[in-house]
This record gives C-alpha cells, structure tokens and sequence, in this order.
C-alpha cells in the first residue's frame, strides 16, 4: 500500500519554504529593529558626570534632531513589514494548498463561480423594504 502524506509531499514542502524563509527574515528584521532601538535608547540617555552644558547655550547652539534617525525608522518599519507580509502569505499559499499562479487563480474562479449560483432571497427582500422606506422619507420632505 502506498501512503501518501499530504503534509511532506515536494509541493507542500515548497510552499511550506516560503513561509519558513518569511519568518526567518521576519525575525532577523525584529533583531535588526531592537538593535537600533537599543543604540538610540543609549545614545539619548544622559551621561552621569557629564557637565550640563545646556544651561550656558543659546537656543541655537542646542543638538538638531538628526533626519536621518526618522530615515532609519522609515526604513527599519518597511523591512518589519515587509517580512511580515512574506510570511503571511507563505502562511496562507500553505494552508489554502496555493503553490503557483495558477493555483491562485483556480482558488480564485472556483469561488467566485460557486458565489455566483446562489441566491439570498431574504436578503434581498430586506434591501428591497429598506429602499421603499428610504425613498418614501425622501418623498415625504
């Protein structure tokens, strides 16, 4: 007898490397994002014996916020998610058995034609009812 095990066949073990390979690249983003949320956590912390200089410059001579640090987060918040993203739809193309393009849009018309047979009668009729009230308050005014 020949058992074939759905879960460890080549193609959901491919599909399965896109999940896997997202949520790699989404925790190696995390880290990357904790780093530099570290550093900048350290680099704005005050310095214990450091004179305060402050109080003798003028209101020119104070440090300018830096551009590059919105920049950075900028950056820092696309790679988080984009990583997410990836995972996300390996995580979905696996659980729905999507491999390809084509899968996709099989899954795709496959719904969209099973949609298109049903009717709601009930439903229907109360956007039906809920028009005619509509359109009477309007005749009303």
């Amino acid at each position: 007898m020949d058992y074939y095990n759905h879960y460890f066949s080549a193609r959901s073990l491919r599909q399965l490397t896109l999940f896997l390979g997202g949520a790699g690249c989404f925790y190696l983003s995390v880290m990357v994002s904790r780093r530099a949320a570290i550093r900048h956590q350290l680099a704005a912390r005050l310095k214990f014996f450091q004179p305060n200089q402050f109080m003798w410059r003028s209101e020119k001579d104070l440090p300018k916020k830096d551009p590059m640090v919105a920049f950075e987060a900028l950056n820092l918040a696309t790679l988080n998610t984009m990583a997410f993203a990836i995972t996300a739809v390996g995580g979905v193309s696996w659980a729905l058995d999507i491999a390809d393009m084509e899968d996709l849009r099989r899954y795709a018309r496959r719904s969209i034609v099973e949609a298109e047979g049903m009717r709601d009668e009930v439903a229907e009729k109360e956007v039906a009812d809920w028009m005619v009230t509509r359109l009477e308050m309007l005749v009303e005014y």
